[in-house]
């Protein structure tokens, strides 16, 4: 059997917030992707009250270190252009100098929030990103 050391020294060991994450967003056309998926997967639910669709967005984008301010939903169908802002990292990675600190850049896109009642009275949501 091989001691925990021996697995970090091979390389087995995937650590939290590497570029295979889901939930990592470096502003690339990658992460991008991953948003895009998700909001694409939120489409594909329905919803009692469209502010219920919204908050899991929220949500996941507030995994992701972003955010963005929930609009109000009124009426059977709307839609809502939001500025969506990730709040840049602050620390060590390891590769600077004992003394030095690494601080990211402040990322910002777009994304338009679309919702609409379907006949059995539930509504759907609908979100992408520019």
């Amino acid at each position: 059997m091989k001691s925990f050391k021996q697995h970090i020294d091979e390389g087995n060991i995937q650590h939290y917030g590497d570029k295979n994450d889901v939930n990592f967003f470096d502003g690339s056309e990658k992460s991008m992707q991953v948003i895009g998926a998700y909001l694409g997967s939120i489409s594909e639910r329905e919803f009692m009250n469209p502010d219920a669709g919204v908050h899991q967005i929220y949500n996941k984008l507030a995994s992701m270190g972003a955010n963005f301010k929930v609009p109000a939903s009124e009426g059977q169908s709307g839609s809502h252009t939001v500025e969506v802002v990730k709040v840049p990292h602050y620390g060590k990675t390891g590769a600077e100098k004992p003394e030095d600190v690494t601080e990211g850049e402040l990322q910002k896109f777009n994304m338009t929030i679309k919702y609409e009642q379907i006949p059995t009275g539930m509504y759907k949501v609908y979100a992408s990103i520019k």
